[in-house]
């Protein structure tokens, strides 16, 4: 979408599609747009390995996609990347955000419920304990 406006036949509005795409890129701080990029770049390698549009995806491809990060994945980072990376390039595109689709979403709450670790909560001190620290 963008590679198109900046080749606008009026080199004036080619210009501005130029420098509205590097103000909306610093709209997020660096290493933001650096991990979407990436997270993005992933997606879109695999979307064409199987024929399938990165951009204006279809929800269902981009929650196969999420299946398969979590067999990859030890934790929910992936998935988080992976959603946020893929939301992102659909909003920068102006095409509708496949990401909100509740399939999408459910799919990715999902996963990262079921790759989160459990809370490990300590036991509380008891008195005997707490006898046993101060006189030792």
């Amino acid at each position: 979408m963008w590679a198109e406006k900046r080749q606008d036949t009026n080199k004036d509005l080619g210009k501005l599609a130029e420098e509205l795409l590097e103000i909306i890129l610093k709209s997020r701080a660096d290493s933001t747009v650096k991990s979407y990029s990436y997270a993005f770049n992933k997606w879109a390698t695999w979307a064409t390995k199987y024929d399938m549009k990165p951009i204006e995806a279809d929800p269902y491809h981009i929650s196969l996609y999420l299946v398969y990060l979590s067999h990859t994945c030890s934790s929910p980072a992936p998935i988080i990347s992976a959603f946020s990376g893929i939301s992102w390039a659909h909003r920068m595109a102006r095409s509708n955000d496949p990401t909100q689709m509740p399939l999408v979403k459910h799919t990715s709450e999902d996963l990262k419920r079921s790759l989160a670790k459990p809370i490990g909560k300590k036991e509380p001190i008891t008195p005997v304990i707490l006898r046993d620290i101060v006189c030792n």
